[in-house]
């Protein structure tokens, strides 16, 4: 490899322990230790997926409110609940957004379409 190759790998490196950084901060993927090839492959797989959905996320919310940060991103989505009210056979459900930005986000996804009653 010549000197530039050598550095466009060692920038996305960088890349990469942001994103395992990232997720071990917000407790999203906590380490586990395996052993055998196919558990790591398995862990890094859904570890990726998380930091994905997380970064998707913060940048839709990003786009509207520029005060939002990557990791602040998980404590927004923590401020919503998801209520179930059971009264005989129905069961009636409803979105509840602690904050305003969880709100933003709770309108920014359409989280109300999800919610069937």
């Amino acid at each position: 490899m010549d000197a530039g190759d050598i550095i466009g790998v060692y920038k996305k490196r960088n890349r990469v322990e942001h994103c395992f950084r990232t997720i071990n901060t917000v407790d999203m993927a906590f380490p586990l230790y395996h052993w055998t090839p196919q558990k790591i492959r398995v862990h890094i797989f859904f570890s990726l997926m998380a930091y994905l959905f997380l970064a998707l996320i913060y940048n839709e919310i990003h786009s509207h409110n520029e005060s939002v940060s990557l990791i602040s991103t998980v404590g927004y989505l923590k401020d919503i609940n998801l209520n179930y009210a059971i009264r005989g056979k129905s069961v009636t459900s409803k979105i509840e957004c602690k904050s305003e930005i969880s709100n933003l986000i709770g309108k920014t996804m359409n989280m109300e379409s999800m919610v069937k009653d």
